[in-house]
C-alpha cells in the first residue's frame, strides 16, 4: 500500500533502510537460529515489484460494503497490473469479491498471485506466502501465478481474503505462459 501510494504521488523511489538488530526491518538476523529471516515488509516489497511494471493508471472503486480495501493499477501498452489490498482482519475480517473491468484494455489473459498471512493474521511474522510460496534466505522463491477465469463481458473476478493482497496481471498476449513468471 505504502509503495503504490508513493508511486501514485510521482515519487521516483523509496529507500528502505535496514538496521540489523531491529526485527521490524526487511531482513534481520535471528540469533537463535543464527540465520537471516525475512519480515512481512520484504513480501510487500516483492509484491509491489510484481505489480508495478508500467505507469500508474487511474482506478475507480465501488465499495458498497465499506470494506477496508485499497486498489492500485499500473499499466503498459500490453500489460495491466491491478493490486487489491484487503485490510480487513481479525474475527470480523471480511473477504472481498472484486470485479475488474479494465477500461480501454482488451482482457485476453489474466492471472493472480496472492500475498497471504497464515490464518489471516495481519500481525503475524511467520507463515506468510506470496504466490503460494515463502521467501527464504537459502532457497529460490517459487511463487506462481494462478490463471483467472474471465467472464464473457471482459470482466475478471477475484476473491481476496481478509488480511491479504492480490496482484492481478492482465495480458493482451494469449501466448504468454504463467508458470515460473
Amino acid at each position: 500500500d505504502y509503495l503504490h501510494w508513493w508511486a501514485a504521488q510521482g515519487i521516483a523511489g523509496v529507500n528502505f533502510h535496514n538496521t540489523e538488530w531491529l526485527k521490524t526491518d526487511t531482513v534481520y538476523f535471528d540469533a537463535t537460529s543464527r540465520s537471516c529471516r525475512i519480515n512481512p515488509k520484504a513480501y510487500g516489497i516483492k509484491a509491489f515489484d510484481l505489480g508495478s511494471h508500467g505507469r500508474v493508471e487511474p482506478v475507480a472503486v465501488d465499495n458498497e460494503d465499506k470494506l477496508d480495501l485499497r486498489a492500485y493499477a499500473v499499466g503498459s501498452a500490453t500489460n495491466l497490473y491491478v493490486t487489491i489490498i484487503n485490510k480487513e482482519h481479525g474475527a470480523a475480517g471480511r473477504s472481498a469479491a472484486v470485479t475488474i473491468l479494465p477500461a480501454g484494455f482488451s482482457l485476453e489473459n489474466a492471472a493472480v498471485m496472492f500475498l497471504a498471512a497464515s490464518n489471516g493474521n495481519a500481525g503475524t511474522t511467520t507463515g506468510i506466502t506470496l504466490g503460494g510460496a515463502a521467501i527464504s534466505n537459502n532457497t529460490p522463491w517459487r511463487g506462481n501465478w494462478t490463471p483467472v477465469k474471465l467472464a464473457n463481458a471482459g470482466q475478471c473476478f477475484v476473491q481476496v481474503p481478509a488480511a491479504s493482497a492480490a496482484i492481478v496481471k492482465i495480458l493482451e498476449d494469449k501466448s504468454t505462459h504463467w508458470m515460473g513468471q
